[in-house]
């Protein structure tokens, strides 16, 4: 009897796991249940999939084959802003696109995220839980109770063509946690809000202490304006929910011109920079060259359609500050936007370039400046795709990095060559050719000559969509300029 019984309650311990794991419900991201079949990088907010976790993301695709995911824009990831339980396990299946030895990196949380871009702040990233490396590992099981989970890549873009999220429902007659939203990071106040389980209490403090029915009772949203951790807990029928906390901080930008900026040599976020009649002087997506009283800084990732060749700019924006290998960057944040700026488009198409010589270059003397290098000869080392592209000048030599079509028709002849000073690589100085002669680049890299292009087109050479409202600026169109106001 002894050991029918031992054996009867074995048997009902191995039944009651196998419940437990067949309780769990796992959401599967692929591109086809993502509905995303571009190239470019799209939002979704309140993506739901299997459980009743709600997540916020920014992801392409590549050729409809898989998710894709980039930490170069630092906004791009997998985000729960709704809890689905408690996240046990991811699972990646890697696509044939990514290299190995890429990697993507787990953070879980007790409170919500807001977004992708709170994977890329150290205040709001939650606890890296771990990594999930292409040729070594394709899962990660989580260890610990976090309601909340981020995917981001480590460094470049990953390739998927699943990601599983696996997550353990809240036990029949527990109380969910609430959720607390808000800016994160604000600089002179932000709006806080809790939501919970329909029906239930929420009590909150604001002082980092752990809250009970005794605290402050949530009513309506209310304002912070010093950094603090909010903490909340919801309850229903007698029984109180685990604690939920956010840190809220607040910033102060520094203040600094591009002059002082391009001066800087470490790192510094929320950066106020103030522009005098700044020039662009290159455009490239959503890279700008600016060049202010002969100092150039660029900016990556700013996102303002407004800023085109030749435009001036005066005005504040507020960035983040990077040295990337010696090259002074402005980089986009949360509150980078144009509503500071006074922005008069250019009258002209022609490139204003800073003449240099190859010496100078390599003294890193024109760093982020448009410069032009006059009747130098391009060479080449190696062949196809291993390939790379030289200006000689006597014992020295500089390297034509990116835009390889552009730097190819080059190789031989004797000619003017425009180029972006805007890579140091192993404190070797490099250059990004945009026009050798007469001959620039257009749509996918495909050279061609400016006068023979059709339809419109940007002056990066992209070409616009139909029926697309034309910022005001400059384009061209059936190889005439045209000038938007």
């Amino acid at each position: 009897m002894t050991k029918l019984l031992r054996l009867s309650l074995l048997l009902l311990a191995v039944c009651a796991c196998g419940i437990a794991n067949a309780a769990n419900v796992t959401d599967k991201f692929t591109a086809s249940a993502l509905g995303i079949t571009g190239t470019s990088y799209a939002d979704l907010t309140d993506f739901q999939l299997s459980s009743t976790a709600k997540y916020s993301l920014n992801a392409a695709t590549n050729k409809a084959t898989c998710v894709q995911l980039r930490s170069k824009n630092s906004n791009s990831g997998i985000v729960t802003t709704t809890s689905g339980g408690t996240v046990k396990k991811i699972t990646v299946v890697w696509n044939e696109a990514t290299k190995a030895g890429q990697k993507l990196d787990v953070y879980g949380s007790t409170s919500a995220y807001g977004s992708p871009k709170d994977l890329y702040d150290a205040k709001t990233q939650g606890t890296k839980i771990g990594t999930i490396e292409n040729g070594k590992s394709t899962e990660l099981s989580v260890e610990g109770t976090y309601t909340h989970v981020g995917l981001r890549s480590n460094n470049g873009a990953v390739y998927a063509t699943e990601i599983s999220i696996e997550w353990e429902p809240a036990a029949p007659g527990t109380v969910a946690m609430p959720t607390i939203t808000g800016n994160a990071t604000f600089e002179t106040s932000t709006t806080v809000t809790i939501t919970g389980p329909e029906g239930a209490d929420i009590y909150y403090t604001t002082d980092e202490s752990t809250p009970t029915t005794s605290s402050q009772k949530y009513t309506a949203p209310f304002s912070l304006t010093e950094s603090t951790t909010v903490n909340a807990i919801a309850v229903k029928g007698g029984k109180s929910s685990t604690v939920a906390s956010k840190d809220f901080s607040k910033i102060t930008c520094t203040d600094a011109t591009l002059e002082e900026v391009v001066g800087w040599t470490a790192d510094k976020t929320y950066v106020k920079l103030a522009l005098n009649n700044a020039k662009v002087i290159y455009a490239d997506g959503n890279t700008v060259h600016l060049r202010e009283n002969g100092k150039c800084l660029m900016l990556y990732n700013v996102g303002i359609l407004a800023l085109t060749l030749n435009s001036t700019v005066s005005g504040s924006i507020k960035m983040n500050f990077k040295s990337y290998n010696g090259i002074p960057e402005m980089m986009k944040n949360e509150f980078t936007n144009a509503g500071d700026l006074s922005i008069t488009a250019g009258s002209s198409l022609e490139l204003d370039a800073t003449v240099t010589t190859v010496e100078d270059l390599l003294a890193k003397k024109n760093l982020c400046d448009l410069v032009l290098l006059k009747n130098v000869t391009v060479t080449a080392e190696g062949t196809g795709k291993d390939a790379k592209y030289f200006i000689m000048s006597g014992a020295k030599k500089i390297q034509l990095w990116g835009n390889q079509n552009l730097s190819a028709a080059g190789v031989g002849k004797s000619l003017d060559i425009y180029a972006l000073c805007n890579s140091i690589y192993s404190n070797n100085v490099q250059i990004k050719p945009v026009k050798v002669g007469d001959i620039t680049l257009g749509i996918n890299n495909t050279i061609v000559v400016e006068s023979k292009k059709q339809g419109i087109y940007n002056i990066n050479g992209v070409k616009m969509s139909e029926g697309q409202t034309l910022p005001a600026g400059l384009y061209i169109k059936n190889g005439k300029k045209v000038i938007v106001k």
